[in-house]
């Protein structure tokens, strides 16, 4: 590569006077940190006169709850990230300077990079105005966003120098554009422990189609203990092995978790102080309360349709189908005791006691246990 093609940053290092008089200064700071380590070792406090804080967690058991150090408003977290999404640039980060270098290059950066040619600056594609109370400026292109601008809190304050898209997600997700780093998630959860003994206390409900580019680092745990990553599922791909085999009674499935729990204790106690240990231990006890706690929670099939309309899941599983349509018939039916001559609903009500059929019979062709379940959930004669 030549000169012309470097940053200007680049090429000041290509002499020794330049490369010596930049990287002076970092250096030192490697030789200050090392000599700050050797002194922490005899004092836990850092610089400030404190000692950091760290969550007192037991490896034994890792999800205990564990009290912050000051009082928390929110007790449960939804982020819903969306990578690829519209830019901020078209949407509600209003930058005056792109219409000022509308069609010319970036200043200060390199003609060519890595991605291949450096394109122009191109100002937004749809006009901001000044929306609420507060004036936030807010595109055109979404003008029933920008009637609720006071109601949102607007972060304009992060900023990376990466484009990739991998590593952008990184940077978002974790605070650094490498990987290796733990998810906020992660952190969150090994900070605060759960209030809930029997699910998870970071989800991660990816997109059926498929995870972001930077794929599990999205909700890893870094370099924390494995027990604090997310635990990945939606409602296509519920977490596997949780539903108890045919055959296999509540009573098994409890005294059996019950003997496993005594063995893996026996043997942590071989291995005391083993954090990855204990976490595949807190792991295999918290799937056990799962297999309990999470198919009733990921249950639909009892939810009312406008429920099922409003989240837009009125065309899932089989069992949701069979439940939405045993109340359509259910209201028919209502309807028809009333209305002896409506000939076209009574068609309607048989079509759709038709098509539950059906649903039912290859219910029972894939397992007799959730066919069971499911009409005598929903009062059905099989």
């Amino acid at each position: 590569m030549t000169p012309e093609h470097l940053s200007p940053f680049g090429r000041s290092l290509l002499s020794r006077r330049g490369f010596m008089s930049k990287t002076a200064f970092s250096l030192g700071s490697l030789g200050l940190a090392h000599l700050l380590a050797a002194d922490a070792k005899d004092d836990p406090t850092n610089f400030t006169g404190k000692a950091p804080i760290r969550p007192n967690i037991d490896p034994d058991s890792p999800y205990l709850t564990r009290p912050s150090h000051y009082d928390a408003a929110a007790k449960r977290v939804l982020v819903i990230y969306c990578p690829g999404a519209v830019s901020h640039v078209d949407t509600f980060d209003y930058k005056p300077d792109l219409y000022k270098y509308h069609g010319q290059k970036p200043p200060g950066i390199p003609a060519v990079t890595f991605e291949g040619p450096t394109g122009n600056i191109a100002k937004p594609f749809w006009d901001f105005k000044p929306r609420g109370e507060s004036g936030k400026m807010i595109s055109d292109l979404l003008p029933h966003l920008g009637s609720h601008a006071d109601d949102f809190c607007f972060l304009h304050s992060l900023h990376t120098m990466t484009s990739a898209h991998p590593q952008g997600e990184n940077f978002m997700n974790t605070g650094f554009t490498m990987e290796g780093f733990p998810s906020f998630g992660a952190w969150v959860t090994y900070a605060l422990g759960s209030d809930n003994e029997d699910l998870p206390a970071f989800v991660a409900i990816n997109d059926p189609r498929g995870m972001a580019r930077s794929g599990k680092n999205n909700f890893g745990n870094g370099f924390l203990p494995a027990a604090f990553q997310g635990t990945d599922f939606n409602a296509k791909n519920p977490p596997a092995n949780l539903r108890r085999p045919d055959g296999y009674n509540a009573t098994d499935d409890k005294l059996t978790a019950e003997v496993l729990k005594r063995l893996n204790g026996s043997h942590l106690e071989k291995y005391p102080g083993d954090a990855d240990l204990a976490a595949r231990i807190a792991s295999y006890e918290l799937a056990g309360k799962m297999q309990v706690s999470v198919p009733e929670m990921m249950d639909l099939a009892n939810e009312p349709t406008s429920i099922h309309k409003q989240y837009g899941t009125d065309t899932g599983s089989a069992e949701v189908q069979v439940a939405m349509l045993s109340e359509r018939i259910s209201r028919l039916s209502s309807h028809l005791q009333n209305n002896i001559h409506d000939f076209s609903s009574r068609q309607g009500l048989l079509k759709m006691i038709g098509r539950r059929k059906r649903l039912l019979n290859y219910m029972r062709s894939k397992s007799e246990q959730r066919y069971s379940e499911t009409i005598s959930k929903l009062g059905i004669r099989g």
